[in-house]
């Protein structure tokens, strides 16, 4: 499916939205008046993708999977757009480093594991099972949804059946672990008296049991930087995301020309699929202009960070309800041992590693980590704000940091994975070096990581004598 010439017609964009829309507000009536989902905390979109996904099911016309694919694909780039263009945060040491480290060595344990078991079942009970489906688990659980889906459905042209759907199933996957298991740890860790700003025992508030605000205690959701009988600001802020969005479409096209001129078509498909690291760059591009002509004022942090969470809350809940349960059923093996196992090893990894790399807010590092290890970045900031409500402690900016710099540096991580289709015409054997690569990419950044972390050491110990 080349998501950027779908044929679907206006309606069904519409009834799509609809039905979008729809199942959110009920997933918000749900949190409101189900105790169990209020002490479960899963967020509205989760509750309302597994509505929608158990509505397809029942009722086949219900939901189109191949349209909420398609959505997902495109959100994705728009959600890049929206936190590149939002406003710069002051730096926190090299803690957002420390994370970012964290966030692409989790990628490689994941990758690993996922590559190994994807062996084993080949060369035992399932020899025609497709060899890049281990490498859904870093793009699935480390990535998340919109990744998976984009990755996996280029990945369809190589014979990787619903690839697409795949990915978005290790992405579901992977929110068990964020959301159930973490909740768990998150628990045990406040009544252990490990959470550095919740007593032991504290109950939550009802504010955030139910999800909904009284009047008495709403924050401003943004500022208006528009005089609304010119333009609404809210049109200003869309129509700035639009723009990006249409300028890094022309910048791909530009790219997909030149291969195709120089004999490198075959391409294309991983250049479109990864389109939303171009969405990223474009947006941090256009930004510097604004803020480099002093028109930075003009774009409310608000505003943007809002229309980037509205962007999120409609992918996460048309990534589930693009799942399909027949091809769950047909990947329930591996899903099962790759999700286990590959859950398994994030939580025993990140919860030694943060021992030692972090000194303060550990326990809220540690969890808020392994949430974004395992569903998105909303996953750490949804668990993180139990732990602090008001996001007084630095976590949750070196989380939006360290998300970035794991984007940057662990891009050679998207090469390896798709290089057993562009170097070794998709065979076995292209699997079994990228499986060498990842262990040696993993040695090289043990490397380099534990040099950063002496270094560190070294510095902070040389600025508490002085």
């Amino acid at each position: 499916m080349n998501p950027w010439n779908f044929q679907l017609s206006i309606g069904d964009i519409f009834l799509d939205l609809g039905v979008i829309g729809s199942v959110l507000l009920l997933a918000t009536l749900i949190r409101r008046y189900i105790p169990f989902i209020q002490r479960s905390l899963i967020p509205n979109n989760i509750v309302a993708g597994i509505i929608a996904l158990t509505l397809g099911f029942l009722f086949s016309d219900f939901i189109n999977q191949e349209r909420m694919g398609l959505y997902v694909y495109h959100l994705l780039g728009l959600t890049f757009i929206a936190v590149a263009m939002s406003k710069p945060k002051a730096a926190s040491g090299l803690s957002p480093v420390h994370t970012g480290m964290l966030f692409i060595a989790s990628y490689l344990v994941q990758g690993i594991i996922g590559m190994v078991i994807t062996f084993l079942l080949i060369f035992t009970v399932m020899p025609d099972l497709y060899p890049g489906f281990g490498l859904l688990l870093p793009l699935g659980f480390g990535m998340g949804p919109g990744i998976a889906y984009s990755v996996g459905s280029n990945w369809e042209n190589y014979g990787f059946i619903s690839g697409g759907i795949a990915g978005l199933s290790v992405a579901a996957v992977g929110f068990g672990f964020a959301y159930i298991h973490g909740m768990y740890w998150m628990r045990k860790g406040i009544k252990a008296g490990f959470a550095t700003l919740i007593p032991k025992d504290q109950p939550l508030s009802n504010e955030l049991l139910t999800g909904l605000l009284p009047e008495k205690n709403r924050p401003i959701l943004g500022r208006h930087t528009t005089s609304s009988e010119a333009i609404e600001s809210l049109s200003l802020h869309w129509s700035m995301v639009g723009m990006v969005y249409a300028f890094t479409w022309l910048l791909l096209s530009g790219v997909a020309s030149i291969l195709e001129n120089i004999g490198a078509g075959s391409e294309l498909n991983t250049l479109w699929s990864f389109h939303f690291i171009f969405c990223s760059v474009m947006g941090i591009f256009v930004r510097s202009m604004i803020d480099r002509y002093d028109m930075g004022h003009h774009v409310d942090e608000g505003i943007m960070s809002s229309t980037g969470n509205l962007f999120v809350d409609v992918m996460i809940t048309a990534s589930l309800a693009g799942i399909s349960l027949s091809v769950v059923g047909d990947y329930w093996m591996p899903l099962v041992l790759c999700g286990f196992f590959g859950g398994l090893a994030t939580y025993f990894f990140i919860k030694n590693v943060s021992k030692t790399i972090y000194k303060t807010w550990n326990f809220e590092r540690m969890l808020s980590s392994y949430a974004v290890m395992t569903g998105t970045i909303q996953s750490g900031l949804v668990l993180l704000r139990v732990l602090d409500p008001k996001y007084e402690s630095p976590v949750s900016i070196d989380l939006v940091y360290a998300s970035g710099f794991a984007l940057v540096f662990g891009f050679p991580l998207l090469v390896l994975i798709n290089a057993p289709m562009g170097f070794f015409d998709n065979s076995l054997i292209g699997y079994a070096y990228t499986l060498l690569g990842l262990i040696v990419y993993a040695l090289l950044l043990s490397a380099g990581w534990y040099f950063l972390y002496q270094r560190d050491r070294k510095s902070n110990s040389i600025h508490q004598s002085k």
